[in-house]
């Protein structure tokens, strides 16, 4: 039987290229396992981090930080690291809190960006530029918007090859992140620095179109609107295939005249059973359902799943706020 627990489905509403896109719901072990970011959600004293599949070598990283000041007496921290295969640093990026300086380290040098890139008691918008490359490599560095540093045609390239890996981001046990967001330049749009950007995560308030999964007690959408993860305390569960799930969410904090780059869909599942359970995404917009068209494959242990529609399935033209607003959710066992 498959048994869906989700806990915390989202409508992302941030810049990205599917595929290349990371809330930190699924990061490997140092994460803190409580889901997504949302805006204003934050962690601190935790190391997150991603192996990217596959690798790339053109690419942003942007998030927000808040930094408390009293994060004036701890020292320097190395706070994003960008790795080749084997986990060494093509590039990394150290925060000097007395100095308030970003350091953009790679391999012939490191180079201070401008003093005062950073308010100390306030969130600030942080967007990073990667080309990794031997003699042509480059970084540059915006701070709210404005450009704070930047190296052009030196060598990032650590052993290896000119590609990332895996990305690691660490708090020092005072940095808070919230709006992680990491896109290719050789992709689909954004493929460029975008303005200011937020997550929006939203969770089920009624059922959908189609509720054929059982709830383990009460309304579908109640089992599985609770954040963190409950477990088995409350879930929905399908003994056969195919059957359906879709619920609506409310509106996301997004304003109207927005750009949505994106709307996705995350949850959680296992299985109880030995036979064979695979569980596929679904959004239904403009009275049409659509599936992520990849199912995966359930273990006996909840895991993370997710997919994302960087345009409107209904129109394949951009999301408006009012269509991803509207828009459900939900995922089908597929088998």
């Amino acid at each position: 039987m498959a048994i869906v627990d989700y806990e915390h489905f989202s409508k992302e509403t941030n810049g990205f290229l599917s595929n290349w896109f990371d809330l930190l719901g699924d990061c490997f072990p140092q994460a803190d396992g409580s889901g997504p970011f949302g805006y204003g959600r934050a962690a601190r004293g935790f190391q997150f981090g991603r192996n990217l599949s596959p690798a790339i070598n053109d690419f942003f990283v942007q998030f927000h930080f808040y930094l408390p000041s009293t994060a004036a007496l701890d020292p320097p921290t190395t706070f994003l690291q960008l790795k080749n295969a084997a986990a060494a640093d093509h590039v990394s990026f150290t925060m000097n809190f007395a100095t308030r300086k970003i350091i953009m380290n790679y391999q012939t040098g490191s180079t201070d960006c401008t003093v005062g890139s950073f308010a100390y008691d306030s969130w600030n918008f942080l967007q990073i530029r990667v080309h990794i490359g031997n003699a042509d490599g480059a970084i540059q560095v915006w701070q709210n918007g404005t450009s704070i540093g930047s190296v052009i045609n030196v060598d990032t390239e650590i052993t290896g090859g000119p590609l990332c890996h895996k990305w690691t981001l660490t708090s020092g046990d005072q940095i808070l992140f919230a709006n992680l967001l990491i896109y290719t330049e050789s992709g689909n749009v954004p493929n460029a620095r975008t303005p200011e950007t937020r997550i929006f995560a939203v969770m089920p308030n009624s059922n959908g179109f189609v509720n054929d999964f059982t709830a383990s007690a009460g309304v579908n959408w109640e089992c599985i609107d609770e954040q963190p993860n409950d477990g088995d305390s409350s879930y929905v569960s399908a003994a056969s295939a195919p059957l359906s799930e879709l619920y609506v969410c409310p509106n996301s904090g997004a304003v109207a005249g927005s750009t949505v780059y994106a709307v996705g869909v995350e949850l959680d599942a296992r299985k109880d059973d030995a036979g064979t359970n695979e569980l596929d995404e679904l959004i239904r917009s403009g009275g049409t359902t659509f599936s992520a068209g990849n199912p995966s494959v359930l273990t006996s242990s909840y895991q993370r799943f997710r997919a994302i529609w960087d345009t409107d399935p209904a129109t394949a033209a951009a999301w408006t706020v009012a269509n991803a607003n509207t828009a459900q959710i939900g995922f089908r066992r597929t088998s």
